[in-house]
């Protein structure tokens, strides 16, 4: 079956950490079942991240044993099969920032991307997009960098003022 995956499991470490709760939850169903078969009168309850439970209701799934187990066998495929794009930034994005990224991608690709971040102060801001073949360098280090001709240029000029404005005058002593 496919799923979908909502936009607050944006990352890999998000879709393992989903898939972590969601077999702890399956562990603690058996375990309940073998002390419901033994008798005991004791349940141990799973938590249930956020995450798990709104990709459980967003994906209108019936909870049982069986359709937890294809969500998980799903979500490991995911895991290792989805394609991943990594954006740098000069600074931790917030998750709204990450969250807004991967609908983009989802929306625009009709595929389930997941993204990866890092962090280059270096950049000073904007971004630099890293794809399984391309790199797109949208940052404002490129823009000064690309402008330094045109800054050198000005910059000599300046200097030239400066320089004519600073000699004395011939024929005037001192």
């Amino acid at each position: 079956m496919d799923y979908k995956l909502p936009v607050s499991v944006a990352t890999k470490a998000q879709v393992i950490s989903v898939l972590k709760n969601l077999e702890d939850v399956l562990d603690k169903g058996i375990q309940n079942s073998i002390r419901a078969k033994e008798g005991v009168d004791f349940q141990d309850f799973p938590e249930v991240s956020s995450a798990l439970a709104e990709l459980v209701k967003e994906n209108d799934i019936k909870v049982s044993t069986e359709n937890l187990k294809s969500l998980g066998k799903w979500l490991e495929i995911l895991k290792s099969k989805a394609p991943v794009v990594r954006f740098t930034f000069s600074s931790d994005p917030s998750n709204e920032i990450v969250f807004k990224l991967a609908k983009w991608l989802r929306d625009n690709s009709n595929k389930i991307v997941l993204i990866r971040t890092s962090v280059q102060p270096s950049i000073a801001a904007g971004c630099i997009v890293h794809t399984a073949s391309h790199r797109y360098d949208f940052s404002l280090r490129k823009e000064l960098l690309q402008g330094i001709p045109i800054f050198t240029k000005h910059l000599r000029k300046m200097v030239a003022n400066v320089q004519e404005k600073s000699e004395p005058a011939k024929g005037v002593s001192a």
